[in-house]
């Protein structure tokens, strides 16, 4: 699975709406505990990761403390802070745990600021991959000039595979495949005039999953692609996704587990909506669709397996966080949604004791800062209580005829994805 803050810029009067949808049903029991970390006047995290001693790895970006925001925290197994380092660059993109308790971490700076850059599809930057120690020293540094890593991936040989984008301003965008060994020797760098990718998933036969979407801005309707290559990043195939924004992928006993967001018109009552909600997918290993299905809320940004039940998504619901646990073909088993107050999961980490940890964004403090939560139990109850009923929308797009284009701007601005 990945960043800028989401803010709500004004309220939006159309001529018509779309009420929302039932929620999810509550796994019991569901949180076991949550953290919330300040490192800046913005703090959000990305990516996280288990670590040796039980304890987790949580990488993002604190902003307006230092010249780089990108922050890396390790914590014990109940979420308290044991180190914390600040790496160069705006944010921590993606983790990749690695023997011995160590990890590759990639990061990435837009020249000018992340936060400040008002034309995305046309910054300029680079990247950075390093191998981080147990107690948060570098070991290793690479540097990926002009290139915006979006995900990493640990691989059995012990090398590293690197995906994003190559920043190419007025060209359009174009996606990038690395890999690099244990010592941060580059091996080999593929790229493809597939669009921007975000995702990265190894598959045991050594071909690599990648995907994303054709453009750097990833607003509904969007349409997305996913590829398999083989072990040496030469693409064996390519498929479209009109109207699905694909932020993240995972490898499956059949194929490929794809998941983001799916959009399309409606009319109401002679009004032309667009709704946009969850979504996710399974294609084989030829990239054929064995299942697909809407999910809760709007977005889903990272995916982990569930042993025995089955995938828990972390995402978006409306404008609060939300956890989703589907069964092997898609089928909703219950969920969470935090809807007391703004914010977003953007990584998720499956726990070998059949929990997860969860991380991203919140503003309960009524400031914005990074949240970490544990879940337990996570095996669906034998009843089903009431469903929640979010405060904020779940998650729809809402556009009047001929509004599309005044509107559209205005709901999707601010802190996004990594």
């Amino acid at each position: 699975m990945n960043g800028y803050l989401k803010w709500a810029i004004s309220l939006v009067l159309i001529s018509a709406m779309l009420v929302g949808a039932g929620g999810a049903a509550p796994i019991s029991p569901m949180e076991q505990w949550n953290a919330t970390f300040n490192e800046g006047t913005f703090t959000d995290f990305f990516a996280v990761e288990g670590t040796d001693d039980g304890g987790y790895l949580l990488g993002g970006f604190g902003y307006g403390v230092e010249d780089d925001s990108a922050v890396l925290i390790r914590t014990d197994g109940s979420g308290a802070v044991e180190w914390t380092v600040r790496m160069g660059g705006d944010s921590v993109a993606a983790l990749a745990p690695l023997d011995g308790d160590a990890y590759a971490v990639a990061t990435y700076s837009v020249d000018g600021g992340f936060l400040s850059n008002s034309d995305p599809a046309n910054a300029t930057g680079l990247s950075h991959l390093s191998l981080i120690g147990p107690d948060g020293t570098t070991v290793w540094d690479q540097t990926l000039e002009g290139k915006r890593v979006t995900d990493v991936a640990a691989l059995p040989d012990g090398s590293i595979a690197v995906t994003g984008w190559v920043w190419n301003p007025g060209n359009g965008v174009g996606a990038f495949l690395a890999l690099y060994d244990g010592s941060g020797t580059e091996t080999w760098t593929r790229t493809y005039d597939a669009g921007a990718a975000r995702t990265l998933a190894p598959a045991p036969d050594g071909s690599l999953y990648i995907g994303g979407t054709l453009g750097v801005l990833d607003d509904p309707p969007c349409t997305s692609w996913i590829m398999r290559t083989d072990s040496t990043g030469n693409s064996l195939w390519t498929h479209e996704l009109p109207d699905r924004s694909l932020f993240t992928s995972l490898h499956s006993d059949d194929g490929c587990l794809l998941s983001g967001s799916m959009s399309g018109p409606q009319d109401i009552n002679g009004t032309t909506m667009l709704l946009t909600t969850a979504w996710a997918a399974e294609i084989d290993d030829a990239g054929d669709l064995i299942w697909e299905t809407d999910l809760p809320g709007v977005e889903m940004n990272s995916a982990a397996t569930l042993p025995g039940t089955g995938y828990i998504l972390a995402g978006r619901w409306g404008d609060s966080p939300q956890v989703q646990i589907i069964d092997g073909n898609g089928a909703v088993l219950g969920g969470e949604v935090w809807d007391g107050w703004d914010g977003r999961f953007s990584a998720i980490f499956a726990t070998q004791d059949g929990g997860a940890v969860t991380t991203g964004w919140s503003r309960m403090s009524g400031a914005v800062e990074g949240w970490a939560v544990s879940l337990a139990g996570l095996s669906p109850s034998a009843t089903t209580p009431e469903s929640p009923a979010p405060t904020a929308t779940p998650g729809f797009l809402i556009i009047s005829a001929g509004a599309a284009i005044a509107i559209a701007p205005l709901l999707h601005r601010g802190l996004r994805r990594r």
